[in-house]
């Protein structure tokens, strides 16, 4: 075995990952040496592969600020809640007219019976 790659497989398997991601990966990263039709990844480079396959931290689903009026969950504040009325009202409204032909009469088709 060469000392300096190892194989998709041995890296899938020191990294805990399904071999199809690890190959995917190194090759998005472009840390994919292949040979032929041998595919290795030196192994230095395991750490960037993990630190690829990490996730976006995600901000909290809830606050427990207080606030005085409502308790233990924040709110909107009033400009925030006067747009969504406003935005609101408008959807309400009928769309204008935008046929160039608006007020001309449809015509009316008979059928013989």
């Amino acid at each position: 075995m060469n000392a300096l790659t190892i194989t998709i497989a041995d890296a899938a398997l020191r990294l805990g990952f399904p071999k199809a991601t690890t190959e995917r990966v190194a090759r998005d990263l472009g840390l994919l040496i292949m040979a032929g039709n041998r595919k290795r990844i030196d192994p230095n480079d395991l750490p960037e592969i993990m630190d690829q396959c990490r996730s976006e931290p995600k901000d909290r689903a809830c606050i427990s600020a207080r606030t005085p009026a409502y308790g233990s969950s924040a709110t909107l504040g009033a400009a925030t809640a006067q747009q969504a009325l406003e935005s609101a009202a408008r959807l309400k409204k009928p769309s204008p007219n935008t046929s160039q032909n608006a007020t001309a009469q449809l015509a009316q088709i008979h059928r013989k019976a």
